[in-house]
């Protein structure tokens, strides 16, 4: 079987897949300088694909995506029928908690204006700020992005307000849970608001203006899902917004 890699692993980890498929070729390079001869001289593609390709081949069985997002590949006729895809879902779960839980608190304890400050040997306090202990938080989209950074926020003993599509039972570390058909509802109550969402047809635009102006004045809007949630032509005075799309 020949297999293309073309996922931004590390070296160690390239080794160890090797060793556990030795009958196996192995063919490298990247999502965007993959050429069409590669393409259709292999049998697995580990990795995403850039879109200067054509990937509708009967020869590729498998495509196994490095990102949760699968939207891209999922259009009709880009893959071969028979080609089986596979996304990263439930890898960065974990990372992404961490990387959002450091920004929430640069922002909450003015670190960035600190840092300037440092570089300026400009030894004074800054009034402005707010604490993450005991706040408000909703969370959006509980998949795995959703999940990992709920149970970290309740080391802060935050109030966590779930949002999902359906109803299941109370998951640990969510205080309250509802559809997304009461987001209106769960909005003015929150602290800070978290979108952990895939990109669907439902997901698309579905925080609009309307709904910012529905939070709290100084409630912040943070996106780690996928950047089209969010509708970004509004206009000044909205809440404050972090991105990490």
């Amino acid at each position: 079987m020949r297999i293309l890699m073309l996922a931004p692993l590390q070296k160690e980890n390239f080794e160890k897949i090797e060793m556990s498929f030795l009958e196996d070729e192995f063919i490298y390079g990247d999502g965007h300088t993959v050429t069409q001869d590669m393409i259709d001289n292999c049998d697995v593609i580990v990795g995403n694909v850039a879109d200067h390709v054509n990937l509708n081949r009967d020869n590729i069985q498998l495509m196994m995506l490095h990102s949760a997002g699968s939207d891209g590949y999922v259009k009709a006729g880009l893959l071969h029928p028979h080609t089986k895809l596979t996304n990263a879902s439930g890898t960065y779960g974990k990372a992404i908690a961490e990387h959002t839980l450091g920004l929430i608190l640069t922002l909450n304890k003015n670190i960035k204006t600190y840092i300037h400050h440092m570089d300026e040997h400009l030894w004074q306090s800054v009034s402005t700020g707010k604490e993450l202990y005991q706040s408000t938080v909703a969370i959006i989209g509980l998949g795995d992005l959703g999940y990992e950074l709920a149970k970290r926020l309740k080391a802060f003993d935050c109030h966590i307000i779930g949002v999902k599509r359906t109803l299941s039972p109370l998951p640990p570390c969510i205080d309250e849970l509802y559809t997304t058909s009461h987001i209106d509802e769960v909005l003015p109550q929150a602290d800070f608001v978290i979108l952990a969402l895939p990109q669907t047809r439902e997901t698309i635009h579905m925080f609009d203006k309307k709904r910012l102006l529905l939070m709290k004045s100084d409630a912040v809007l943070i996106n780690i899902g996928r950047g089209s949630a969010i509708c970004t032509n509004t206009f000044p005075g909205i809440p404050y917004v972090l991105g990490f799309n």
